[in-house]
């Protein structure tokens, strides 16, 4: 059994309350929202998804462009050194 939540937006019930991939050519849909039985390498591939999607989002970080003028998202992995020496 798996739970997958809505994503900001969606709608119960709606189309966009599911979570479409596919799996060696086989469109899978799966319901958002509530707890769906499905195979175990479903859902290893569901949760490795998942986490990737939001372990890049937390990857993104708030910095000073190198003016020191307001603020953009920035990847920390790809500042250069000069730049991340400048954050330190």
């Amino acid at each position: 059994m798996m739970f997958i939540p809505l994503a900001n937006g969606d709608i119960p019930g709606s189309p966009s309350a599911v979570y479409q991939f596919t799996l060696n050519g086989l469109r899978v849909n799966v319901a958002k929202n509530k707890q769906v039985e499905v195979p175990q390498q479903i859902a290893e591939l569901i949760n490795e998804s998942l986490i990737n999607t939001s372990s890049q989002m937390y990857s993104y970080a708030r910095t000073k462009n190198m003016n020191g003028e307001g603020f953009r998202n920035a990847r920390l992995d790809l500042l250069s050194e000069e730049e991340q020496n400048i954050l330190n």
